[in-house]
């Protein structure tokens, strides 16, 4: 029987929960024998348990995984959220999907097939869909990501395509605000490169807002990635990943893609 753990982040998920949590309970395994652990960290807004006790309410005679809720006392950001529920876990591989965001039912056995097969890997990723793909453009033509495409950029491994193997990964999700996925999945690259299953198995939810339109969603705070994308690269230098000239040079590009950013939001201000 193999475990899998599966790690979701809540913040206002009133909209979102169910069609998360529906994807998750719908994952089916034709001849693997699996049993699959959900945590959910409620980040610091207590109306998301409710609503989490409510959908197991719901759903508790065709429950098909363990659930657990973890309730943070204030808002710590997804990258904390995924560590507390990384402590937490039990599983022998690792999951991870957004309150937002939904799978392929075929998604866990798809990727669990490739991760028994490729027992040396720690990570996989797949495509990932969210309305607005232009970062699978260049993705789709890669059959594996390197340290190198991450640091250059151009290329995208989504939070809820990656599935890790436990007991060979020597890191953990990291907590800061900010690009933490990024960081987490660079220091994975920093050891092998990541193979990316050329399948799309995860998609923003229907519920959730468009991607372009959802104010709220990480991805369109674009000055705090840039910071954080910065802060990023500089523990990768203190942690001996990259030198000091390659940071200098990854910082400049990150500055001037931030003075782009800091342009184009004025304009629209302007035009306003």
């Amino acid at each position: 029987m193999i475990k899998i753990s599966i790690i979701v982040p809540c913040f206002d998920i009133k909209k979102t929960i169910d069609s998360c949590l529906n994807s998750i309970n719908k994952q089916h395994f034709s001849y693997l024998r699996t049993k699959l652990e959900v945590i959910c960290i409620v980040d610091g807004n207590y109306e998301d348990f409710i609503c989490i006790k409510l959908w197991r309410k719901r759903n508790l005679h065709n429950l098909n995984f363990e659930l657990k809720i973890i309730i943070l006392k204030e808002n710590q950001g997804p990258g904390f959220a995924r560590y507390t529920g990384f402590k937490a876990s039990s599983g022998e591989f690792i999951a991870f999907l957004d309150d937002d965001d939904v799978w392929n039912d075929s998604k866990l056995e798809v990727q669990l097939d490739w991760h028994l097969k490729n027992p040396d890997k720690i990570m996989s990723g797949h495509l990932y869909s969210n309305g607005i793909d232009y970062m699978n453009t260049r993705t789709k033509k890669l059959k594996e990501i390197s340290l190198t495409h991450l640091l250059i950029g151009g290329v995208r491994i989504a939070t809820p395509s990656i599935m890790i193997r436990k007991a060979i990964w020597p890191y953990q999700p990291e907590k800061q605000r900010f690009c933490e996925d990024w960081l987490m999945i660079s220091m994975i690259a920093s050891i092998q490169n990541i193979y990316i299953i050329p399948k799309t198995l995860a998609f923003r939810s229907d519920k959730a807002l468009p991607i372009d339109k959802d104010k709220s969603s990480l991805s369109n705070k674009k000055l705090r990635i840039r910071l954080g994308k910065i802060m990023g690269l500089i523990i990768l230098f203190k942690r001996n990943i990259i030198n000091f000239y390659i940071l200098i040079l990854l910082i400049i590009f990150q500055v001037i893609l931030l003075l782009k950013n800091i342009y184009t939001l004025i304009i629209k201000k302007i035009r306003i």
